[in-house]
């Protein structure tokens, strides 16, 4: 299929993916113009790098894959670490040109004001792919932590009712507060990793202010899979407690 064939589709018709290794320079450059709103574009090519923005840096030649996302966003990576070694975030306008020889592509935003400027010499591949959306839930979480003891209270304690998510208090908000088979209230800050001194010192500052008008004895307890030496320490020296809970283990 042609191009024009191509174009000459309905949009709802165009196919999930276009694959064009070694393309000409010309027609990519108009194909991503006309694409990028609608595909996922991954370019394997040789190419150097400007940016000039809140800061400075060039990238001298080399071989690198470069995404733009429909939504403007735009990454450059090369073959070491998780992070881009250059980025454009989403709201980004992506303008592609050529001059028969180079792919020239420019990420432009306004606020604050950034240029990424990508003078590509060789194009190995391009791929277009029609990339969808589902819908995503992040297993072991604090909030599905959270989730799992507000349905099932008795992962914490037998006797334990919640009577209250999120509750606000000048420090920040008590993940979830509940009253044990003895009346009294309790506090409880969710941590999906080990828990440290900071974690602590959270929650004896919500402690501290429910004492003003909580009534019996108050209980502060902090939940998580595993808490450091130090934080334990601080913890029980001030009364409170540590319930070891591995979000791995919960159902929601």
């Amino acid at each position: 299929m042609t191009l024009d064939d191509f174009f000459s589709q309905t949009k709802e018709t165009w196919g999930k993916y276009i694959v064009m290794e070694e393309p000409d320079p010309e027609e990519i450059s108009d194909l991503i113009n006309k694409l990028k709103h609608l595909y996922m574009i991954i370019l394997f090519a040789r190419c150097e790098i400007n940016y000039e923005g809140r800061a400075k840096s060039t990238l001298t030649l080399g071989d690198r894959l470069v995404l733009i996302k429909p939504d403007g966003a735009l990454l450059v990576h090369e073959d070491k670490k998780r992070e881009p070694i250059n980025w454009q975030p989403p709201g980004s306008k992506v303008i592609c040109s050529s001059d028969g020889e180079k792919l020239r592509i420019v990420s432009k935003r306004d606020k604050p004001k950034e240029v990424l400027e990508i003078e590509v010499y060789n194009v190995f591949f391009i791929a277009f792919a029609r990339v969808t959306r589902g819908h995503f839930e992040l297993i072991g979480s604090e909030k599905s932590m959270v989730d799992a003891v507000m349905k099932n209270p008795s992962i914490i304690e037998e006797g334990l009712k919640i009577v209250r998510r999120e509750a606000n208090t000048p420090y920040g908000f008590v993940d979830l507060v509940g009253v044990d088979k003895d009346g009294n209230t309790v506090l409880m800050e969710f941590k999906r990793g080990t828990a440290t001194l900071s974690a602590v010192m959270q929650l004896i500052r919500y402690v501290e202010y429910y004492s003003k008008f909580a009534e019996g004895h108050l209980r502060g307890i902090i939940v998580a899979p595993d808490i450091t030496d130090y934080a334990l320490f601080l913890l029980k020296s001030r009364g409170l407690e540590f319930k070891r809970v591995n979000p791995k283990d919960l159902v929601v």
